[in-house]
């Protein structure tokens, strides 16, 4: 049965791009890296909790194994890229106040309000 995954737009170009140079399909693409995944946390000399405790700070990441870095990389990257809860309730409460959340052409901040679209001088920007 099929069951929804919530990736971050990033990875999924990523599998996207990885998939036709390969020859695979999207969702064979997705499948090989799970199971490459799968088979490096199952591998004696990898050890997740290594990866953990340095993505925490409590371990120096010299410490870790070529793939064990390779993966630690690979969760900061994921950090950077996907918002948590903390990031998105943020910036939702700033739409919501009417605050500056985005960036016209010009490059100059643009405010969402409930009267429409305004430049942070109250005058009509682009947007």
């Amino acid at each position: 049965m099929p069951r929804p995954l919530n990736l971050a737009a990033a990875l999924l170009d990523s599998i996207a791009a990885a998939a036709e140079p390969s020859g695979r399909t999207f969702y064979d693409q997705t499948a090989h890296w799970l199971l490459i995944g799968r088979a490096i946390e199952d591998s004696t000399g990898f050890d997740f909790a290594k990866v953990e405790a340095a993505l925490v700070a409590k371990r120096d990441t010299a410490d870790l194994t070529g793939t064990e870095q390779i993966v630690r990389n690979a969760y900061v990257h994921e950090g950077l890229i996907r918002p948590d809860k903390g990031e998105k309730e943020f910036f939702a409460e700033r739409r919501a106040r009417g605050l500056g959340n985005r960036l016209d052409t010009d490059g100059r901040i643009i405010s969402q309000s409930k009267q429409g679209r305004r430049d942070k001088d109250g005058k009509g920007g682009s947007g």
